[in-house]
């Protein structure tokens, strides 16, 4: 699975990162933790810039992810008939 590395690295460091760094967005590639930064933009600049065009996790340090939002399956438009 891709990114199946980042995803079990960040679970491991979750608990340090809620404390040090909450609302943060991290950058993991592979096995690294490449930094922490204010604004996912600044994370896939460093992670192009360091790795190049390669799977990352960019992820924002919050308690629980966020719900997934499908605004056309809320709204009723997946079957509009358009």
């Amino acid at each position: 699975m891709v990114l199946e590395t980042e995803v079990k690295h960040f679970e491991s460091l979750k608990t340090e990162l809620l404390r040090q760094s909450p609302g943060k967005f991290v950058l993991i590639i592979g096995p690294d933790l490449l930094g922490i930064f204010d604004r996912p933009e600044e994370a896939y600049r460093v992670g192009i810039q360091s790795r190049g065009n390669v799977p990352m996790l960019i992820k924002q340090v919050l308690p629980e992810d966020p719900a997934a939002r499908l605004p056309a399956m809320t709204l009723g438009l997946l079957y509009a008939g358009l």
